[in-house]
């Protein structure tokens, strides 16, 4: 079947799509396929309502500049002594993030939506090991919007001209917010979210070269969601691990 004319998903068809590729992303993979499959997706049901589930993927990431007192001023990294007879031991530690991010069922748009938390633990990373945090480390606060902007969940640039306040960043000459705070459609708790109002055009101009069986359909459709986000975010960033 020709996807010209599937541009949007019912809920059902969200929830085949989000459980076969939860299913191809828990296959042993090598590096590079592990980049189109990450691992650690999982899916979750509302305890009431069926129509709610979602799936969700925790990680831990090494943020950009969220301690500045201890950061120094060009390189955005903190740095630590280190006794002379130990030249294997690294010097730059970065704080770590917890970061959750939820594929979620848009029933306005009938298509998928990102949301996800992000919040400072009391983790650091030092060159691939983690260390006990200073005490003076920030734990379980939410990021503020500046913080997010760098965080390396997101592409290199993606933000460079960001308008907008607390709540929400806009991008000039569009009417809708880029990122924006919201409750998590599932769980209720506060939330950002990437505004899914372009995607169905964008997915279906990618389905619309491929011919597949019905039974393909919300799979392949999932699949191209995440390959157009992944324009934006990066979910599979450097130095990060899965949280179980």
């Amino acid at each position: 079947m020709n996807f010209m004319s599937f541009t949007t998903l019912t809920h059902a068809e969200f929830e085949e799509g989000c459980k076969a590729f939860i299913s191809k992303c828990a296959l042993d993979r090598d590096p590079i396929s592990r980049r189109k499959y990450p691992p650690g997706w999982h899916w979750h049901e509302h305890t009431s309502f069926p129509q709610l589930g979602y799936m969700s993927r925790s990680l831990s990431i090494p943020a950009h500049s969220l301690c500045e007192d201890h950061l120094d001023d060009e390189t955005d990294e903190v740095y630590v002594e280190v006794p002379e007879d130990d030249a294997e031991a690294p010097q730059v530690i970065r704080e770590l993030v917890t970061v959750t991010l939820s594929v979620v069922y848009s029933p306005t748009y009938q298509v998928p939506a990102l949301y996800f938390t992000a919040h400072h633990t009391s983790g650091w990373i030092a060159i691939g090991f983690s260390c006990a945090s200073p005490d003076d480390a920030l734990g379980g606060s939410p990021l503020t919007l500046p913080e997010i902007t760098r965080l390396p969940l997101f592409r290199e640039g993606l933000f460079p001209d960001e308008q907008g306040g607390s709540f929400a960043l806009n991008v000039p000459d569009s009417s809708f917010a880029m990122l924006s705070q919201g409750d998590h459609p599932t769980l209720g708790t506060p939330s950002w979210y990437l505004h899914p109002c372009h995607t169905s055009a964008v997915v279906s101009e990618i389905l619309s070269v491929g011919e597949w069986g019905d039974h393909e359909q919300a799979a392949r459709w999932i699949e191209s969601w995440f390959l157009v986000l992944g324009n934006v975010v990066d979910f599979t960033p450097h130095n990060s691990s899965v949280m179980v």
